[in-house]
């Protein structure tokens, strides 16, 4: 006698099979957010971020920056999901100009495109929770390792945030940038 869980998965392996593919492959999302309470932000990584220092530096403006990265990375899928946030001790974004954030958040995108080795392939300027933001997709030049990178670049207050994912579907990316949300 067959149980209805088992003709259930012999329906499912042969349908597999007719179609061609007999390895059903689900990509589990985590159903709970990682919240920074120390950067005000929270986001729904796919596993629990490692968190990096980027230590303080004296800037041209006077003051200094410092931040972190938050950062998860499947070397053998090659997929890295990041946010990066730069505090900058003296700047405070809210009171630029849009063309003023517009212009500093294309030089922020260039620059991170120049680090590594890419160019901008398409870029605009969009609205990204209230904010004027960057968006950007990175492809790679001479580097052939860099996978290429969709980023959303955004300020708020005295902070610069980046949220980064490469090697992933535009569909995943915007999974991951919907879930960002500030919290105080």
């Amino acid at each position: 006698k067959s149980s209805t869980p088992m003709r259930l998965f012999l329906i499912c392996l042969i349908a597999g099979l007719v179609w061609g593919s007999y390895v059903v492959y689900y990509k589990i999302w985590p159903s709970t957010y990682y919240t920074s309470t120390q950067d005000s932000f929270k986001i729904n990584f796919p596993d629990k971020p490692v968190i990096t220092n980027i230590p303080a530096k004296s800037v041209s403006s006077g003051g200094n920056e410092s931040g972190r990265v938050y950062n998860t990375a499947n070397q053998v899928a090659k997929t890295d999901y990041a946010v990066y946030v730069i505090h900058y001790s003296v700047l405070n974004f809210s009171k630029f100009s849009t063309t003023e954030t517009k212009s500093s958040l294309g030089l922020d995108v260039n620059q991170l495109a120049k680090s590594q080795n890419a160019a901008v392939s398409s870029g605009k300027f969009i609205m990204f929770d209230g904010l004027n933001a960057a968006q950007a997709i990175l492809a790679p030049t001479t580097n052939k390792s860099y996978v290429a990178a969709r980023v959303i670049a955004f300020l708020k207050g005295n902070d610069f945030y980046m949220i980064i994912g490469s090697g992933i579907t535009q569909q995943e990316y915007n999974t991951f940038t919907s879930s960002f949300g500030f919290v105080k």
